[in-house]
Order: structure tokens, then sequence, then C-alpha cells
């Protein structure tokens, strides 16, 4: 239906009233090219894909509640270094940078044997493995959320929020390994 619709757009209905004497259209708001109707076809058809982006760009952008929940929480690495709770975010990075390497590297020659396509697994195949990734890793969240609430209840610290639970801060670097993996997967595939 659609496409009909803008098929219209492109129709010339009378030569006299539609095209001047130069061959171009007299009001070019009422009389399109193929190429413009075929370019606006081809932007409506990867709109849904585009908006799928929207659901990882906000698992991704929940930056500060990472950081404030590292810092009620026990943040020593190999129980020496203390690291700073906004540098668990690096988990995430990493997680992108190995994915990438460790995808067009090996995983690329092994799939595309499979698939039959040279880069592997489709550009929608990365995306919805990217968002089902991007939900993993929001219940992963949900979970370290979870059990810092009761660690810090159980704790006594319910009416203190700027007091440190027990609770090892290193339970974050799963969630953050997942949304970095999923932006891998997605971004790419939406690139």
């Amino acid at each position: 239906m659609t496409g009909w619709y803008l098929n219209n757009a492109c129709m010339i209905r009378s030569l006299e009233k539609d095209i001047a004497p130069d061959g171009l259209a007299k009001d070019p708001w009422s009389l399109c090219t193929v190429r413009q109707v075929e370019e606006l076809k081809a932007l409506i058809r990867i709109l849904p894909i585009w908006s799928s982006g929207i659901m990882i760009g906000v698992t991704i952008a929940q930056h500060a509640f990472p950081v404030l929940l590292a810092n009620t929480m026990d943040r020593h690495f190999l129980g020496k270094i203390e690291i700073p709770g906004a540098s668990f975010s690096l988990f995430g990075i990493l997680t992108l940078t190995i994915w990438v390497a460790i995808y067009d590297w090996i995983l690329v020659p092994l799939v595309s044997k499979y698939t039959k396509r040279p880069r592997g697994f489709s550009f929608k195949q990365r995306i919805g493995a990217g968002l089902v990734i991007s939900c993993l890793a929001t219940a992963a969240a949900a979970e370290v959320e979870r059990q810092s609430r009761k660690t810090a209840i159980q704790e006594g610290f319910l009416s203190n929020p700027k007091s440190v639970v027990s609770m090892s801060a290193n339970w974050l670097v799963l969630q953050h390994c997942l949304t970095g993996l999923a932006e891998a997967l997605n971004a790419i595939g939406q690139l």
C-alpha cells in the first residue's frame, strides 16, 4: 500500500502541467524523481531496524547507576587494589574490543563455511543477538542490585545510602561484559 502511494509521487499525469520545457518537474513538491521515491522507500524499510537500536541504547546509556552502586560496594580487586567505581565500565569496553577481534579472526571463518556468507552471521542476526544479550545484561544488573539491597538491609545500612556493604563490586563485571558484547554485536549490525 505504501509503495503504491509513494510510486504515485513520480507519475507524470500531464506533460504540459508537470514537466517544464527543460525536462525537469515544474513543481518538485508535486512530482518526484524515481530515485527520490526509491530512496525514501529504502529509508522506510530500515526504520524498524534502526528503531530496534533504541532499546540497546537505553541499556548502554545506563552509566550513572552502576557507578553509584559500585561506590556502595567493596571495590577491592584481588583483595589489594581498590578500583574506582567508574572504572568498572572498562570491562564493557574491553569485552567489546576483544569480541570484535574474536569474531573477525576466529568466528567469521568458521561460521561462513556453514552460512555461506563471507561475514558470518547476517546483520539482522547480529542485531537480534545484541538485543537478547542486552536483555540478559539488564537482568544481571537487576539481580546484582537486588542482592546489594538485600545485603544492605541485612547489615543495617538501609537508612545510610553512603555506607559500603560487604558485597564485592566484582559482581558488576558480568553486566558490563554483557553490555559490551551486546553493543559489539548490535552496533556492528546497525552500521
